[in-house]
């Protein structure tokens, strides 16, 4: 970094990563919509889909369509605890009682 400090200087090197650090992402208005990177049953629990989101909110007991089929949600989970709600970039994974036909790559849409 020494380098790219003094190439820029001390003061421009300094305010360049202040606001590089303070980017905030809006929240988008609209429907919710989540990118599945992995799937993995769990035995008397469900289907959890693991991924992140990638606009609006969500919370336990909402229905979401996975592949044209209506699922309600049954759990979230984020850092391996259980939340009520999920919003934008989270990464989390998304408990369903009866889901089966999510795999990774599907994006798992609400209202």
């Amino acid at each position: 970094m020494r380098w790219l400090q003094r190439l820029m200087g001390r003061t421009e090197f300094s305010e360049s990563a202040s606001a590089a650090a303070r980017v905030e992402l809006p929240e988008i208005a609209g429907a919710f919509r989540f990118a599945v990177d992995d799937v993995v049953e769990i035995a008397g629990r469900g289907t959890v889909a693991i991924g992140t989101v990638l606009q609006g909110t969500a919370r336990v007991g909402d229905v979401v369509e996975v592949r044209g089929k209506s699922v309600r949600i049954d759990g979230i989970e984020a850092l391996g605890r259980p939340i009520v709600a999920t919003h934008r970039g989270e990464a989390i994974g998304l408990v369903f009682g009866g889901a089966g036909a999510v795999v990774g790559g599907d994006v798992v849409a609400g209202s």
